[in-house]
């Protein structure tokens, strides 16, 4: 089994909040497969400050996806963070229809994590 492609993100490693957290903020995480391989990928997260506008996906080579964080309102005591963990692993073409149960499954995979802070 090939190991799964590489990826990139933008940013690299840290998602930034700042106040006021009693109106939405929204932010981006770009991901693209820098491999020659397929891939699919799966964001994993608490979600209780945010929410996703997409969890999973599969992309081709060179493709990339932007995928919107947008902050839900609350009430900061102080500064935290939590944390996306975006996993993939390489797809066959004909996977598509049933991408969630197939990164549910068995297989290689990568994983890399991402920090989201909520400055005060």
């Amino acid at each position: 089994m090939l190991r799964p492609g590489t990826i990139s993100t933008q940013p690299d490693r840290k998602i930034i909040f700042t106040t006021p957290y009693n109106v939405v903020r929204t932010n981006y995480i770009e991901i693209k497969n820098t491999s020659n391989r397929r891939i699919g990928f799966q964001l994993k997260c608490r979600q209780i400050c945010f929410t996703l506008n997409q969890k999973s996906g599969s992309l081709n080579p060179g493709e990339a996806v932007l995928i919107e964080l947008k902050t839900v309102k609350f009430e900061i005591e102080e500064a935290f963070t939590e944390r996306v963990a975006i996993e993939w692993m390489n797809m066959p073409e004909t996977k598509e229809e049933v991408l969630e149960e197939y990164l549910d499954g068995d297989g290689c995979r990568m994983r890399k994590n991402m920090v989201v802070e909520f400055m005060k």
